[in-house]
């Protein structure tokens, strides 16, 4: 503590009186020094008694000179007394000066007030350099305390406002609500008040909710959460910048505030202080303190240093909400930045596919049925099972009804169940986590998780192995799988198209297809007409054909003749507009002019004639017929320009899968009746 030393002159002076003068001793002057000095002095005896004092002193004892003369110092003032005499008693007998003594003595009318004293005692010796006297000079220090408890309340506010700022610099968000509550704590604490509290308001300023409080031990924990519900003149006063200060609850509370003073009563507290969290005219929230044992007051200097607080928790919160907003912005970014990601793997992948068609041309009757019931069922989200023989553009319808729906703007994903091995198919369909199984370096998104919000298109439906269906009819019934390895539950948000050119129902019988699944797939079913059905559009297609592939191929061809058109009307294309389209490239080959060429006769279809012929044999026993012809016309090769699959428009993996299905395997060498010198048909399988 700081303290201040009594004037030294006196003291000396005062040690130097001679016992022997009368009055103790003191000249003329010396006593007008003695009664004119700012301090309380007096000389004492050896018994402890007043032998002379000044009127300060006197004053200070709240009694006259007189009544202090010859009287002991018990008797005058018993409260200074019993602080003093230890010290009087150890001048006397060691003869040393005791300096700097701080006692207390309370104020008259104000309880539990206190003056603050410093006192010196010096001893005062005789002729013979014996003690006799003391020499006591005291000195009220009050304000000088005062001014210093000031000073060194100031020096640890700031040092409290420094601490938190400097905690607050390049704090990440995510532990900004921790050190925010640790804050109030100490302000709590600094303050002498049993509860601290910060208060929100939500972006649209709506609600004003508690976020942040602390209390001292034993107190409970604010109830209320949403103030403004349960405060409503509360919340009014603080969105329009006003500070709540109330030295005592009873006082200052409108008669509107009914329900503030009955939780305020209720949690028993005497004195509330709250004010606005303002930063650039932007409110955040409030700042509140409440006094539970004592009632104090709010003094405008002692608010203005609060603010500085609330000024350094309104940046934190508003620091906290930028970061969030950013963190969930860049999340948002990389979400669309993941899926753009895996969107464009697959039309990457997508535009890596031979596109069969580009639009549906035509407009036969049985055409014109058909878009009837895409352009119905396209604009809602029933799932559609598209029939149809290979090559009939199954898919092509299945795209116009994706782009005529209200998923246009993403993407039809599509699965080819016939072309990817059964071990492969469920990790394509829902994805795989990494070490899910052998090879699985990575985690992989399935086709299901890229078609949310779009379109997933099963081709070949009928292909899926048997013990997948299952899966795949949780998947399309409640919309929820797991990846292979994982056991997080995705949900996903799509439209299901599939396709098929088998019969289902026929597959259900056999056992080789679940009937629930069939159910669930056929709710609006589409049967795309064969080629042969729709003869009268075969003109328009060829011309779209020949337009088509003469710009790829650096062709003009400007002429059909009739007899060529009058040969491809006539052929019954068992291999459907897939079949026409590579009839039609193949001719604009060979074309050297500008009048299409058909060099090829059409044998290996099957005409009307040996339909006719053929009538008692089943569809399958005649496309087997047909595709066992073409690979012994090609030497059994399947892919290349002049493999089997060329020839029949189909998919070189298609036509393997069809092969199985047919029960079509490559003969021994030496057995087939077609032999060409020289030629290793292993090469070509």
């Amino acid at each position: 503590m700081m303290v201040k030393d009594l004037n030294t002159k006196s003291d000396a002076s005062i040690s130097s009186i001679s016992a022997s003068d009368p009055l103790c001793g003191l000249s003329s002057e010396w006593e007008q020094l003695f009664h004119g000095a700012p301090v309380g002095l007096a000389i004492i005896d050896q018994q402890l008694r007043y032998l002379h004092v000044n009127k300060v002193l006197a004053d200070n004892n709240e009694k006259s000179v007189e009544e202090h003369i010859g009287r002991p110092v018990l008797e005058i003032n018993f409260e200074i007394a019993s602080q003093i005499i230890p010290f009087l008693l150890q001048t006397i007998k060691t003869g040393q000066a005791v300096l700097n003594v701080e006692f207390d003595n309370s104020i008259r009318g104000r309880v539990g007030e206190k003056q603050q004293w410093l006192m010196n005692c010096c001893p005062i010796r005789n002729e013979k350099g014996e003690v006799t006297r003391i020499s006591v000079a005291t000195m009220d220090v009050s304000e000088v305390k005062q001014a210093q408890e000031t000073m060194e309340k100031k020096l640890e506010f700031e040092m409290l406002i420094s601490e938190l700022s400097s905690t607050f610099i390049n704090l990440p968000a995510s532990q900004i609500s921790g050190v925010i509550k640790k804050g109030l704590e100490l302000i709590a604490e600094f303050l002498s008040v049993e509860r601290s509290s910060l208060l929100e308001y939500s972006e649209d300023r709506k609600m004003l909710t508690l976020t942040h409080s602390c209390q001292a031990p034993g107190l409970p924990k604010t109830p209320v959460k949403y103030i403004s519900k349960d405060f409503p003149w509360f919340s009014r006063a603080i969105i329009e910048g006003k500070i709540i200060s109330l030295p005592r609850i009873s006082d200052g509370l409108p008669a509107e505030a009914k329900l503030e003073e009955k939780y305020l009563n209720k949690m028993g507290i005497k004195s509330h202080l709250s004010f606005p969290l303002n930063l650039g005219g932007d409110f955040l929230g409030a700042l509140s303190f409440d006094s539970v044992k004592v009632e104090r007051q709010w003094p405008d200097a002692l608010v203005n240093r609060l603010k500085l607080f609330g000024e350094i928790f309104a940046h934190a919160l508003a620091r906290k909400r930028s970061e969030l907003e950013l963190r969930d912005a860049f999340s948002k970014i990389k979400q669309l930045k993941d899926q753009l990601e895996v969107d464009y793997t697959y039309v990457r992948e997508e535009i890596k596919l031979e596109h069969n068609f580009e639009e549906i041309v035509g407009k036969s009757d049985e055409l014109k049925y058909v878009l009837g019931k895409v352009e119905h069922v396209a604009p809602t989200d029933a799932t559609v099972l598209i029939l149809g023989e290979t090559g009939t553009g199954k898919e092509l319808f299945a795209r116009a009804l994706h782009n005529a729906s209200q998923r246009k703007d993403r993407p039809m994903v599509k699965v080819n169940c016939a072309t990817l091995p059964s071990n492969l198919i469920e990790s394509e369909l829902f994805g795989h986590e990494k070490g899910a199984f052998t090879g699985a370096h990575a985690k992989k998104v399935g086709r299901f998780e890229i078609a949310n919000e779009g379109t997933l298109f099963l081709d070949e439906i009928g292909e899926l192995p048997l013990e997948l269906q299952p899966k795949l009819l949780r998947a399309l019934q409640n919309g929820e799988f797991e990846r292979l390895g994982g056991s997080r539950t995705i949900k996903t948000n799509i439209r299901v198209i599939a396709a098929t050119n088998r019969d289902l129902e026929d597959e259900v019988k056999n056992g080789r297809f679940r009937m629930d699944l069939l159910y669930r797939i056929n709710i609006f079913p589409i049967t795309v007409p064969s080629l042969r059905d729709r003869k009268t559009d075969i003109p328009l297609l060829v011309d779209w054909f020949i337009n088509k592939c003469s710009k790829k191929l650096g062709k003009s061809i400007k002429v059909i003749p009739s007899n060529t058109m009058r040969v491809l009307k006539k052929h019954s294309w068992p291999g459907n507009v897939r079949e026409l389209e590579n009839v039609v490239e193949r001719a604009i080959i060979y074309t050297k002019g500008s009048e299409l060429l058909l060099t090829e006769k059409l044998g290996f279809g099957v005409s009307p004639d040996c339909i006719e012929k053929t009538s008692k044999k089943t569809l399958l026993e005649i496309e087997r017929d047909h595709i066992l012809k073409i690979l012994e016309e090609t030497y059994w090769r399947i892919e290349g320009k002049k493999g089997a699959a060329v020839i029949l428009g189909l998919n070189p993996s298609t036509l393997r899968s069809r092969m199985r299905k047919l029960k079509i395997s490559k003969p021994e060498p030496g057995a087939t009746a077609h032999s060409f010198h020289g030629f290793n048909q292993n090469h070509y399988m």
